[in-house]
């Protein structure tokens, strides 16, 4: 003996008519309404966030937004209202089928790709935000500014350069006044020679202080260039992201973007589950109403007057007003009917029976 296959494809609105009250119901289908709602309006945030973010150029100050932004900025409102209203419509409505499917799958990939790009977008504005305040990273600035100071103003060597320029300068001056002063042709040559000498040694000071003003500046541009190279690296530093995202990317040994993505794909991947499954919940109370032959208020729905066998609802399934038969109260009635008839029967057999009335009578009365 072999033990059949659990039925797993369990008719969810004709288990909870039969396991739960009236009352039970509504109450269930008023909590799931405002639950949709919330979902609903979560969703819509998150991927407004992004479009609009998209539509106006990224600038999120709308303070500062021209016409044009704002004329996009309703645009991307617009779009995500429509989608969002109509994934709330699709997941609570109960529809079946592969037009269903496809429409499901067109909306979750909307939301999943607007939703995480914006938890991505978020979390890549949070590492920014932690790097730039991060001390090593303000100090990486202090250095630059203290660097950029420095080869801007004139250094101690540079004042060498420019006193030593001037001494060559002041002796080339003596030299041509040699003839001026002197008369003697010996006195002209030691006053040349004399200046000459000045001149040389004036000369090599200004070539001494030209090597070291210069060494002493590509020191400072190489100091200039490695600050400002570190000051890059510190400016989106991968260590500050969220410890989960470290742990990602440390376990699947993937890149700290890839690890961002994963990590928004768990949440919003679970938001939009439970957005659906809150949907199909409304759906089902939705449903299981209708087929105790009440509304969404708790309200007998009132079925047509008309002949069933005659009237072409009763071919549709529908009333006259577009409200589905129901079918639970007819089978009901019927029942009672036959039972009725049935008990009338036994009562005249028994009187028969009983000598209390003629056969004939009791057969006339049993027709009628």
């Amino acid at each position: 003996m072999t033990d059949s296959p659990i039925n797993t494809n369990m008719d969810r609105p004709a288990h909870l008519v039969a396991t739960k009250s009236l009352r039970d119901i509504l109450a269930d289908l008023r909590k799931a309404e405002a639950w949709l709602l919330m979902a609903a309006i979560a969703a819509f945030l998150a991927s407004a966030f992004f479009v609009v973010k998209y539509f106006v150029g990224g600038a999120m100050e709308p303070l500062n937004w021209s016409g044009e932004q704002w004329a996009n900025a309703l645009l991307g409102l617009s779009i995500t209202a429509v989608i969002t209203a109509a994934q709330a419509f699709l997941y609570s409505s109960g529809y079946k089928g592969s037009a269903a499917v496809v429409a499901t799958v067109i909306v979750v990939f909307f939301g999943l790709f607007s939703e995480v790009s914006q938890s991505m977008e978020r979390e890549d504005a949070t590492v920014r935000h932690r790097s730039e305040n991060s001390p090593v990273f303000q100090a990486a600035l202090g250095s630059i500014q203290n660097l950029s100071a420095q080869a801007a103003m004139p250094s101690g060597r540079s004042q060498q350069l420019a006193a030593a320029s001037g001494a060559v300068a002041q002796h080339e001056a003596e030299l041509a006044a040699c003839h001026e002063k002197y008369r003697t042709a010996s006195r002209i040559q030691q006053c040349e020679r004399y200046e000459h000498g000045k001149i040389a040694e004036a000369r090599g000071a200004v070539a001494s202080a030209e090597t070291a003003a210069s060494g002493s500046a590509a020191v400072v541009g190489s100091a200039l260039s490695a600050a400002i190279m570190q000051a890059k690296t510190l400016e989106y530093d991968e260590d500050k992201h969220y410890a989960m995202i470290r742990l990602l990317k440390g376990l699947f040994n993937i890149g700290g973007i890839w690890a961002s993505f994963l990590f928004s794909m768990i949440i919003i991947g679970t938001f939009e589950y439970a957005f659906h499954f809150v949907g199909s919940h409304v759906a089902d109370h939705r449903r299981a109403l209708l087929l105790m032959g009440r509304d969404t208020h708790g309200d007998v729905i009132h079925t047509e007057t008309r002949d069933p066998a005659t009237s072409d609802t009763a071919i549709s399934g529908m009333t006259g007003n577009g409200i589905p038969r129901d079918f639970g109260n007819e089978a009901r009635e019927t029942y009672l009917n036959q039972i009725t008839v049935t008990l009338n029967l036994y009562k005249l057999e028994h009187q028969q029976i009983c000598g209390q009335i003629p056969a004939s009578q009791g057969l006339v009365s049993s027709l009628a």
